[in-house]
């Protein structure tokens, strides 16, 4: 890996505290590392729905847990539901990040083989004859329907347990302008649609031309997204912490 310059400045997105390990990792490299959460996380609170899907967690085959936050508040409802969680379910989830709340629990979890996207999942071989199987996916409230889509159409029951919703965040105009106007950073990672929403949203509320900035990103996806914004964008391996940060030597002197 290429030692980075003592300018080069980095704007982390992910809500707190999901930021604090890549943020070590880049200032131990000698960037200039500040946050910006672009997104607000927030719980929903537990509806009927939300308890029967719980209590009958053992009628599902399989269980995907689409992000950290989904497993997260997935294994506090089995704790107040299950004396332990029960077995013979496939569990899942979408990356590392997702996983580790899962093996806590001492389960046994499988990832996507390459990648870390709807499309990537799907592409596991054990998900691809699914007659009469009941698959729960685990998320947050909207976002995409690429996974049920494709898990349905190989024959799957899907149910779908949504545990948070996502907000855009807000600051005031001198915090924006404190953040672009005045330190400029030279790189933003930016790991979802969604957060590139946003911060498109935040730059035109004070006038910054993002498009100086080199966005990086998680999948092709956000990366066409970007494009389509006239963006600078480079498209990392992974979500792995390493990963954004080779991503991010990479593209500092490009």
């Amino acid at each position: 890996m290429m030692t980075p310059s003592k300018t080069g400045k980095v704007l982390l997105t992910r809500p707190e505290p999901d930021n604090d390990s890549l943020k070590t990792l880049l200032t131990n490299q000698g960037f200039d590392v500040r946050e910006l959460p672009l997104l607000q996380i927030e719980q929903l609170p537990e509806s009927p729905e939300i308890r029967t899907l719980a209590m009958n967690i053992d009628q599902f085959q399989e269980v995907i847990c689409t992000s950290k936050h989904a497993a997260n508040w997935l294994m506090q409802l089995l704790d107040t539901y299950w004396p332990q969680i029960p077995v013979g379910i496939r569990w899942y989830a979408m990356g590392s990040g997702s996983a580790t709340p899962l093996i806590e629990y001492g389960l046994e979890v499988s990832l996507p083989v390459t990648g870390n996207t709807s499309e990537d999942m799907l592409q596991r071989p054990e998900l691809q004859n699914l007659d009469q199987h009941k698959v729960l996916l685990v998320k947050g409230e909207g976002g995409r329907d690429t996974l049920a889509q494709g898990l349905t159409e190989r024959g799957a029951s899907v149910d779908t347990l949504e545990l948070y919703r996502r907000t855009q965040a807000e600051y005031p105009h001198e915090t924006l302008k404190a953040v672009f106007g005045q330190w400029q950073p030279d790189q933003i990672v930016v790991l979802s649609g969604e957060a590139l929403d946003s911060l498109w949203s935040l730059c035109r509320k004070i006038g910054y031309a993002l498009k100086s900035t080199r966005c990086i990103v998680p999948s092709q996806r956000v990366a066409d997204k970007a494009k389509a914004l006239n963006l600078n964008v480079a498209v990392a391996a992974s979500l792995h912490d390493e990963s954004l940060a080779d991503m991010i030597n990479a593209s500092l002197n490009q």
